[in-house]
């Protein structure tokens, strides 16, 4: 277990899923890991393009040093299928395998526009680059098809987030239990990400309009910041919209603490990769409530651990609580199958053992140059 890995991560201000997923498997991948940060160092800000690409060359070129002094088995890129990333990866990729290092590309997104434009006219440029790669890691099944119709012939792995496994530290059944045992005088409903258009914010509230018309002692609680928090907040002002309270960007204690006050999850996102707030929702054994967008569509059984909503419907939001809200026996089914799932599948160390056996099968394998 001697061997080592450079793994590529965002600056210490990004927030979002790639940030979270290493921060939360730390130590617990059995291999030495580094890491290398690239890309914008005062997220989401960026300061002005000439800047920027100094600080990309910048980047490239101290990428160049660290592979030259040391000796690494496997550097991993870590992004999403969209333009900038996939340009700004592709030139590391590059890089290591002019140092004859294997590579991983992690995708951690897809954005269909980028799909279609890579088909429709750069696909033989992204072959010679991101083909190069020893295997991939996707979220979906869905996104591995789509690589395999371009004919990518090496390993290609699915995999999902990663829940922090001190979200549900000495959470136990029995809490779930008498949690949803029997019907409540009000209901906790639960946003967590990013507040954005995308991310079907403005659904939500339109939905949570018609509950709270119908149960007026529903609870809304946002958390998360974004370029539509100042939209929410005049939405939810000026629709008079009672019992909506803005949680901000949460971490640790007090996002453990806002899963275990809620009753139900909902992130109706118009596209989505793996949503680790849906992972970490479900292993808390919250019911939630998703749009069929990336990976969700390979494990997500609508009836069994939620209901699947329609793509910006606001409808179909307020018809699955209004459900949940009259139904807390199937609130508690559907919480406990996610609280095992989420113990079987999504915990941080139950995800670093799989990503254990993928660094094994491709640094296991001879070069392929």
């Amino acid at each position: 277990m001697g061997s080592r890995i450079l793994v590529l991560v965002p600056g210490s201000t990004a927030r979002g899923g790639i940030v979270h997923y290493f921060n939360t498997l730390g130590v617990k991948v059995s291999r030495k890991v580094e890491y290398f940060v690239r890309g914008a160092r005062n997220w989401p800000q960026r300061r002005g393009q000439i800047i920027e690409l100094l600080r990309a060359l910048s980047d490239l070129a101290l990428f160049a040093v660290r592979l030259t002094t040391r000796r690494y088995d496997l550097v991993q890129t870590n992004t999403s299928l969209g333009s900038f990333g996939v340009i700004r990866d592709g030139f590391f990729i590059i890089f290591a395998k002019l140092f004859r290092t294997r590579v991983i590309v992690f995708f951690r997104g897809w954005d269909k526009a980028c799909e279609a434009k890579i088909e429709k006219a750069f696909l033989p440029l992204f072959k010679l680059v991101y083909f190069r790669a020893d295997c991939i890691i996707v979220l979906s099944s869905g996104f591995k098809q789509k690589l395999r119709d371009w004919q990518y012939q090496k390993p290609i792995f699915i995999e999902t987030t990663v829940v922090d496994e001190q979200i549900v530290l000495g959470l136990k059944e029995a809490e779930l239990t008498s949690k949803y045992d029997q019907e409540k005088a009000g209901v906790n409903i639960l946003f967590l990400s990013r507040i954005e258009t995308a991310k079907g914010i403005y659904e939500l509230l339109r939905g949570f309009q018609q509950v709270q018309a119908k149960y007026s002692s529903a609870q809304l609680m946002i958390a998360g910041d974004g370029r539509e928090l100042d939209g929410a907040r005049t939405f939810v002002q000026e629709a008079s919209l009672q019992n909506v309270t803005f949680l901000g960007h949460i971490t640790g204690r007090a996002k453990q603490d806002v899963f275990r006050r809620a009753h139900i999850f909902v992130l109706p996102s118009y596209t989505e990769g793996m949503p680790n707030a849906v992972l970490e929702a479900m292993s808390c054994g919250l019911p939630v409530l998703v749009t069929p967008v990336g990976g969700l569509v390979d494990f997500f059984e609508n009836g069994a651990h939620g209901f699947t909503l329609q793509i910006k419907d606001s409808t179909s939001v307020f018809t699955a609580i209004e459900r949940l809200i009259n139904d807390w026996p199937l609130m508690l089914r559907m919480s406990l199958t996610n609280y095992r799932k989420g113990q079987k599948d999504f915990v941080s160390h139950r995800v670093a053992e799989r990503l254990d056996s993928i660094y094994d099968t491709v640094i296991g394998t001879k070069m392929e140059h």
